[in-house]
């Protein structure tokens, strides 16, 4: 590995270290500025939501950015009520590959999906075959597959790749990398069709329009990181990240529903007794008075995904 500025050859130990250490100061500094920093009088955080503040159309979040919170970060968070107080949360789990499957009509993982065994395993299933042994969850094959997966669904570099891998202590060398992402091609020749396709429209269009009118064009005047590969990638990553938006967006409408149907007819989920921490990404999220309730939260979440998969 070469230094920058020097251009001498230092260790693999030595570079190992000084991208935990980098990574352990971008956690410090998320943690004093957007955490500490903007901590209330209360001694609560009071994070500002958005549903329009996306490209893509998802729901974000900032001071802090709970979305971008390392789980090390996340951890120490606890509810308003103190003692007695659940944070209930739930994520839906897959949702990428399950767009990729439809979007492309890859047949590899629709028969994965479709097998009810196996619907919500997609990521030991695929893991299995792209790393070439049995793996668990959780487990460091478990992460690596994840990433191998939902970055050549994104159609990112393989640098790209290996430095999200990085982030997670995993280190594989280019060629492992380049060899996970072919293995998975092999899988799902749909979707290199499909990211293939993607290309040719950029390089004929000399550009990407969205769902949302935003544009992005090739050349990009001044930053030469948004050429043909940059946008490329955004193409492919856009398309899904807006079908995904509008997934998210239904469920969480059907969450609140749900919530406020149990209150008027039971008065169990009272207002006072539960509070939004936001919908991030494809997450959601409530603070509630009692486990009892957070248990109950977890329930409506299901039964809400349930009725997004019917619509």
């Amino acid at each position: 590995i070469r230094q920058r500025n020097s251009g001498r050859l230092v260790g693999r130990s030595f570079a190992r270290a000084l991208l935990h250490l980098k990574k352990v100061d971008n956690a410090y500094n998320r943690l004093e500025s957007n955490i500490i920093g903007k901590m209330g009088e209360d001694g609560l955080i009071h994070a500002r939501f958005s549903t329009a503040g996306a490209k893509t159309l998802r729901f974000s979040s900032s001071e802090p950015n709970f979305q971008n919170l390392s789980k090390e970060l996340r951890t120490p968070f606890v509810s308003r009520w103190r003692e007695g107080g659940w944070i209930a949360h739930a994520d839906m789990s897959g949702l990428e590959p399950r767009i990729i499957a439809d979007r492309t009509n890859c047949k590899y993982l629709m028969d994965i999906f479709k097998d009810p065994t196996t619907s919500r395993k997609v990521y030991l299933i695929a893991g299995r075959d792209i790393i070439g042994r049995e793996i668990k969850k959780p487990s460091r094959d478990y992460d690596l597959a994840k990433e191998v997966i939902l970055a050549t669904n994104y159609n990112a570099m393989v640098w790209t790749l290996l430095n999200a891998l990085l982030l997670r202590g995993i280190e594989v060398s280019y060629d492992e990398g380049e060899e996970f992402v072919e293995r998975y091609f092999d899988k799902a020749p749909e979707l290199r069709e499909y990211i293939n396709e993607q290309g040719k429209l950029v390089e004929r269009d000399k550009r990407i329009r969205c769902m949302t009118g935003y544009v992005r064009e090739y050349p990009h005047e001044g930053r030469e990181e948004y050429g043909f590969k940059h946008v490329w990638n955004q193409a492919v990553n856009l398309e899904i990240q807006h079908v995904a938006s509008v997934i998210a967006a239904i469920w969480m409408n059907l969450i609140q529903r749900r919530i406020r149907w149990e209150r008027l007819s039971t008065r169990d989920l009272r207002p006072h007794h539960t509070a939004l921490m936001g919908p991030v990404h494809d997450s959601v999220t409530h603070d509630a008075r009692t486990r009892e309730i957070a248990e109950r939260l977890l329930v409506l979440y299901q039964d809400a995904l349930v009725e997004v998969q019917e619509e």
